[in-house]
């Protein structure tokens, strides 16, 4: 008899372990499902416009892959600069003013590397290795609406071009001036990329070209140990509607104005 019952209570003490060991795994996922939540959460509370700042990365990203072996395309990506005072070198140009007709060079090597990159997946790779690149894949701005007749290039190239030119107001800022390289060659020059990060933490992810294995860090107390840093930022306009992210912060205290 008392081997009959202990045959009957073994399997019901396999059901019962089998239940706490599922509800411990169901309780650890729950868990980590929370923690993800909550991550997500803090990054978007802490940053609401993470996106912007991950579009302007890409156009930091994008003009320096396409300047820092062109010569005469950084010819007339310099030529278009102008400087923000006299005691200082630091350069700036609105996008509006640098991507037009006047610079057809320019523009063509724009066009060129961003069209790579859309054809490979927005990955960036150099001699078979993964380059460091702004997170979240490809830029996300958004169609800036109206008819362009003179774009004839990819749909997102346009929706792109328009969106930065027209839809938001945003400039390149140079804190160490002119990208150095020899005028009207072909000469090999690096480049750091960034972007405002939209909040005063005064520091951002920045990424070095040609090739960088991994992002690093630059921030108002390093900017001048990184190689030609270029780096996106809004303006405010008076005379421009713009569809910035709404923000009270000084875009000029970033990187030393």
């Amino acid at each position: 008899m008392k081997r009959i019952t202990k045959l009957l209570l073994f399997p019901t003490l396999l059901l019962v372990l089998f239940a706490c060991e599922k509800d411990t795994e169901d309780l650890n996922k729950n868990i980590e499902e929370n923690n993800i939540l909550l991550k997500q959460g803090f990054a978007s509370s802490s940053n609401p416009n993470q996106q912007f700042v991950i579009d302007m990365q890409w156009i930091s990203f994008l003009t320096a892959q396409t300047i820092y072996n062109n010569g005469p395309a950084r010819n007339e990506f310099t030529a278009s600069l102008s400087s923000i005072s006299f005691v200082s070198p630091s350069k700036k140009v609105k996008l509006s003013d640098l991507f037009s007709d006047n610079n057809p060079v320019f523009m063509a090597a724009f066009e060129e590397v961003f069209l790579s990159y859309e054809a490979n997946d927005w990955h960036h790779s150099n001699d078979g290795h993964i380059c460091g690149r702004p997170s979240e894949g490809r830029p996300q701005l958004p169609p800036s609406g109206g008819i362009d007749d003179s774009c004839t290039s990819s749909q997102l190239y346009c929706d792109f071009i328009r969106a930065i030119t027209h839809l938001y107001c945003l400039e390149f800022y140079l804190p160490k001036g002119n990208p150095i390289g020899s005028l009207g060659t072909n000469d090999f020059i690096n480049i750091t990329s960034s972007a405002h990060p939209l909040n005063t933490s005064n520091s951002n992810d920045a990424y070095g070209h040609p090739c960088s294995l991994s992002n690093t860090v630059i921030n108002n107390a390093n900017f001048n140990h990184y190689a030609n840093p270029l780096i996106t930022r809004p303006y405010t306009s008076s005379a421009a509607i713009c569809s910035n992210p709404e923000s009270n912060i000084d875009f000029t205290e970033f990187l030393a104005n």
